[in-house]
């Protein structure tokens, strides 16, 4: 099963600190086996927000001053369920001083050629207007994503659908104690609907085709390219989903194919305990990767 993980923390000010550097080496090094794909992300100034849909696109150019988490970077995780998932994102140096949020992925298409300097497109929806996988809703919207695939061609480089937020988990680490925070969270205005790897490498270019992508807001972030040779060191996946929206296919190196979906642990939602503190920032990934 591949998790989305979502780094969020305030806004970094200064540069890299190097024992942060070392925190997220140290941590590479460690899950290596586990890491599909990720990256630091660009300040949120050189970032967009486009809301309207593909039929009347508003461009906002960033930063997002009013959020006071920012999204700073991201994780693919390969894990056996939720609670394996949960271990790897506590262990993300972000987490002690910002969140991770575990997203489970419907479907995970890895990007095809390394996706370098491009742009991650996040796909954000009230969360009245996410849906069931398999429901006609649904549908409906693999349909338009469909429509857009075809439009985008190759100037998409993978992505995912993520499950509705009730799947979601907001991990933090405070003074050594590991909070976990179940989803839906009714205090947000849009949550996390899923993703794209936009491939080009021109701004204007990136927002012109995440203003085709069929969703009520997408944030437009541009990739650092610190993560290094680790961004590219996952098996050959395939994912596909039919016309139902069914779960993914997924391949083993072996050639075996099997169907999973999510586990979910019986904990119950529990409040958001957040005390801002010193910004490790997602930026200090070493570019070695390693």
């Amino acid at each position: 099963m591949h998790y989305f993980a979502l780094l969020l923390g305030p806004e970094p000010t200064g540069a890299p600190d190097p024992a942060g550097m070392a925190a997220y080496q140290a941590f590479h090094e460690k899950a290596a086996s586990a890491i599909r794909a990720g990256d630091a992300l660009t300040p949120s100034a050189t970032g967009v927000r486009i809301t309207g849909g593909p039929d009347a696109p508003t461009i906002t150019d960033g930063p997002f001053a009013e959020s006071a988490e920012l999204a700073c970077g991201y994780y693919v995780f390969e894990a056996e369920n939720l609670d394996e998932a949960l271990a790897l994102a506590r262990d993300v140096p972000n987490a002690k001083y910002g969140a991770v949020e575990i997203w489970p992925t419907v479907f995970y298409t890895p990007p095809s050629q390394p996706v370098g300097t491009s742009w991650l497109a996040l796909l954000l929806e009230p969360p009245a207007d996410v849906h069931v996988p398999g429901s006609p809703e649904w549908d409906a919207g693999i349909a338009a994503h469909q429509k857009f695939g075809a439009a985008a061609g190759d100037r998409t480089n993978g992505g995912a659908a993520l499950h509705p937020p009730a799947t979601a988990t907001t991990v933090r680490v405070r003074d050594g104690e590991v909070l976990l925070t179940d989803g839906p969270y009714i205090e947000g205005a849009e949550v996390a609907n899923g993703f794209y790897f936009i491939n080009v490498s021109d701004r204007d270019e990136a927002v012109k085709v995440a203003s085709m992508i069929p969703a009520t807001t997408v944030e437009l972030r541009q990739l650092a390219g610190v993560l290094g040779p680790l961004a590219t060191q996952w098996p050959t996946w395939t994912a596909s989903f039919g016309a139902n929206g069914a779960l993914p296919w997924r391949r083993s190196p072996a050639g075996r194919v099997t169907s999973r979906s999510p586990k979910m642990p019986s904990r119950k939602p529990s409040p958001r305990r957040y005390t801002p503190g010193l910004a490790t920032a997602c930026h200090t990934m070493p570019a070695d990767g390693s």
